[in-house]
């Protein structure tokens, strides 16, 4: 196993953000996302990065396609547990007025 995966620190809890939007999603931004495998990574407000695979995830609102996730955007997020730990199973891209 190399270097990094060992030292590597798993998120088991996210800490409560007093303001959700649409008082249900976590808020965050996509911090990194490859359009040609899928997989990316939602960046909390605490700075912790939450896997998410594209295919994978329920996209809601007004931007639904794939071509739509985008580093820098503002989402509302929703998170489930696997067995390798927590990942993005919900996200809703966001306008940036929607940010409080």
């Amino acid at each position: 196993m190399s270097e990094s995966k060992r030292n590597r620190v798993r998120i088991k809890v996210i800490h409560q953000d007093p303001v959700k939007i649409e008082g249900k999603y976590y808020r965050g931004r996509i911090a990194k996302f490859n359009p040609k495998t899928g997989y990316g990574f939602v960046e909390t407000r605490e700075g912790s990065h939450i896997f998410f695979y594209a295919d994978q995830i329920r996209l809601e609102g007004d931007q639904t396609r794939k071509s739509d996730i985008r580093p820098g955007k503002l989402v509302g997020f929703d998170v489930g547990w696997t067995d390798r730990g927590i990942r993005v199973c919900k996200m809703k891209i966001v306008e940036e007025e929607a940010n409080p």
